[in-house]
């Protein structure tokens, strides 16, 4: 897992035993290790499940020849790639965000169920009220949120 956060870094390794995370803080060093992780290979598959521009532009560079990049996240704007490269390294660029009805009720189950716990990914709650006050805080890193719920 790469992220820029520590924080989520931090929650990846320790709530699903991820042990193996890279930080995105230093693009060039982050490349190296995921090398490093991966025998001197890039990954065959990569999932970009972030919505962010930044990293979703930036998964290009992290997909082994002939890899698969697999965009789950989405923003409102534009993906570019040098197309060149696109077609030199032969990656097949997927979009996955067709869940259906059942998919979505499923999920529910599981979480109902206790099979899926979300108590970990919610790091904050907060009463409808206080939302106009405390959205900036929200939106800021150092805030350490994952996930919100605001609760009316």
């Amino acid at each position: 897992m790469r992220d820029l956060n520590p924080a989520r870094l931090a929650f990846a390794r320790d709530a699903f035993g991820i042990t193996d995370v890279v930080s995105e803080a230093d693009a060039d060093a982050a490349r190296e290790r995921v090398l490093a992780l991966n025998g001197g290979e890039f990954p065959t598959a990569v999932f970009d499940a972030t919505g962010s521009s930044a990293s979703m532009h930036g998964a290009f560079g992290y997909v082994a020849n002939g890899g698969r990049l697999v965009f789950v996240g989405l923003f409102a704007g534009d993906v570019t790639f040098h197309d060149p490269e696109f077609h030199r390294r032969e990656t097949t660029l997927l979009a996955s965000r067709n869940s259906t009805p059942d998919d979505f009720r499923r999920v529910l189950a599981l979480m109902e169920s206790g099979q899926i716990d979300t108590g970990p990914w919610i790091t904050h709650r907060l009463p409808a009220s206080d939302l106009s006050a405390t959205f900036e805080s929200l939106l800021d890193p150092q805030s350490g949120v994952l996930k919100a719920v605001v609760e009316f």
